[in-house]
């Protein structure tokens, strides 16, 4: 028998989600910003980046600690582009994306993650459901194109969150599964030609140093 590790796709399909609204953004920057990126423009991309590759390894130590550090930097975000107002609500939902990261690295954590993880998503959608009321405003200024474009990447996020916040309270399963008859045949061979070189080796045939060599090969190592 062998133990094979079973990913969950919420991670996988939040972290997409991310990486569209990451493209947008850079478009957008392209078309309307200077270009090479300002550092604020770099932060920006530089957080959602981490975080969509964290979303992708979301059942992983490592992945946890990336959607922790990216989500906390973004929480911290309008300090460094001076914005207020309802933008606050979406650094708030960060923040407790980066408390759901930390929950997830511990067996007591997890449990009370997978009670709340939807409060994270639920957050970020209320900012952009105020993000598109306020869309409005700019109706007289800006084409159809671009206001769907305006409303996407906040839609994009809090879609990506609330899958987000479920992927990162499903603990990592493992599966336990027959070894294949093929792998199974290949490893008693490996152990019978094993032996015989072991008996090569206590008679005096071949070194200690020929049947470590041996031994590895046999052995994969």
């Amino acid at each position: 028998m062998e133990t094979v590790r079973k990913k969950t796709p919420f991670g996988i399909i939040a972290g997409v989600l991310f990486i569209v609204a990451i493209a947008y953004y850079v478009w957008n920057y392209m078309q309307w910003s200077s270009w090479p990126l300002t550092i604020i423009g770099l932060l920006n991309l530089g957080t959602l980046i981490c975080i969509a590759a964290g979303l992708f390894r979301s059942q992983t130590k490592a992945g946890k600690i990336l959607v922790l550090v990216g989500s906390i930097v973004r929480a911290v975000y309008p300090f460094f582009n001076v914005q207020a107002g309802y933008y606050m609500i979406a650094c708030f939902g960060f923040l407790l994306l980066a408390v759901a990261a930390i929950l997830a690295m511990s067996n007591g954590g997890l449990q009370l993650l997978g009670k709340t993880w939807f409060i994270p998503g639920l957050v970020m959608a209320a900012y952009a459901v105020l993000f598109c009321i306020r869309i409005p405003e700019f109706w007289n200024h800006i084409s159809p194109v671009d206001l769907i474009g305006q409303m996407m990447p906040p839609c994009l996020i809090a879609a990506g969150t609330v899958l987000g916040g479920l992927a990162l309270a499903k603990p990592e399963k493992t599966v336990t599964q027959p070894i294949p008859a093929a792998k199974r045949m290949e490893s008693l061979q490996a152990v019978e030609e094993l032996k015989k070189y072991k008996e090569l080796l206590d008679s005096g045939v071949i070194s200690q140093d020929e049947f470590d060599a041996k031994k590895n090969q046999l052995l994969g190592l």
